[in-house]
């Protein structure tokens, strides 16, 4: 019964675990842009639809 009750508490807070990693991303989780210059802000490469 003891091993029930671990088995059931580890299998929730594994489940939750999991699924609060499924919500919507962070603006700050992104890593910084390659594309864009970090002083001017200005968008680096080809402009936006031309390849």
């Amino acid at each position: 019964m003891k091993y029930t009750l671990l088995a059931a508490i580890l299998l929730i807070l594994t489940g939750t675990a999991l699924l609060s990693g499924c919500g919507e991303p962070k603006p700050y989780n992104r890593p910084p842009s390659l594309y864009e210059d970090p002083e001017s802000g200005e968008r680096l490469g080809a402009p936006a639809g031309k390849e």
